[in-house]
């Protein structure tokens, strides 16, 4: 690091060019601290590119400080929108039908890893990424699930009246993308936020819980059921749902005594016990009943 700095002083004033690439192959690199102190060198055209070309977040508070932050943000947003909507697009068009999820998550790991991000294989089809062990900031967390239901025409995918459209675009590829697009703007790292951010992506999310991939995963990384906050990145129309419900996979088993239709009173009908039981429960029974 204290080469990486010497480098980065030596650069002579006026040199935004070259600056800016120094800039963004220590930020890559991991030296994002050393990065932060020399971005006062640029000027603020450079700032921006190094927000827009190569997601150096912290470019933004010094533009911030300037007075600035109204007519960069307009700029940072629209440019935004177009990355997310070409990562949303390049994560549908990966096959990740679950159970075969292997591709998408190798693709996540790559792209995180060339961004610089602090990365790591979770086996089993899951990716931590950021900071994912709680020190002495509060950690919060964002998951969401890799893989999707089978297809149904809808690969590859594509774009309509601004809106994405394509197998997982909702649920929940959309989110990853936005979960990738704040990993690479170094969300959660920088040592002056009050939090630190991990990502989780994990596999197998679409079937029931016994193949889940997220539960081995928890019992794999203990440190991530630390996690002050949780934010499960599924499709909520941008609001946080504390509380929300799952579901129950589960096998009733009712017995009965067979009588005849004459004289009912006589016999003990389990669809009737099921019936009450899905009436007083809400919940959806599939009989199996035998003559």
């Amino acid at each position: 690091s204290e080469l990486v700095a010497a480098v980065l002083r030596a650069v002579p004033s006026g040199h935004h060019d070259l600056a800016l690439e120094l800039d963004a192959l220590a930020w890559r690199a991991g030296q994002r601290d050393l990065v932060d102190g020399a971005l006062g060198a640029l000027d603020e055209a450079h700032l921006i590119e190094a927000i827009r070309r190569h997601h150096i977040g912290s470019a933004l508070e010094i533009l911030s400080a300037e007075g600035h932050r109204a007519i960069y943000l307009a700029a940072v947003t629209d440019d935004l929108a177009e990355r997310l909507c070409a990562r949303t697009l390049e994560l549908v068009d990966i096959p990740s039908q679950s159970r075969d999820e292997a591709a998408i998550a190798a693709h996540v790991l790559r792209v995180l890893s060339d961004g610089g991000v602090p990365v790591r294989d979770a086996g089993d089809t899951c990716i931590l990424a950021g900071t994912t062990t709680r020190g002495e900031r509060p950690l919060v967390l964002l998951a969401g699930h890799l893989d999707t239901v089978p297809a149904q025409g809808n690969i590859p995918g594509r774009v309509a009246g601004g809106v994405v459209h394509g197998l997982g675009s909702a649920d929940m590829l959309g989110a990853c993308a936005v979960m990738i697009e704040l990993a690479l703007a170094g969300v959660g790292t920088d040592p002056e936020r009050p939090v630190d951010v991990g990502y989780v992506f994990f596999g197998r999310e679409e079937l029931t819980l016994a193949e889940s991939a997220l539960t081995p995963l928890l019992g794999r990384e203990p440190a991530l059921r630390r996690a002050d906050l949780v934010v499960m990145m599924e499709p909520t129309d941008n609001e946080l749902q504390a509380g929300c419900l799952g579901n129950v996979n589960a096998t009733w088993t009712f017995t009965g005594r067979s009588g005849h239709s004459a004289r009912p009173w006589l016999a003990d009908n389990a669809i009737h016990r099921a019936a009450v039981l899905a009436t007083r429960k809400r919940i959806t029974i599939s009989s199996d009943a035998s003559d």
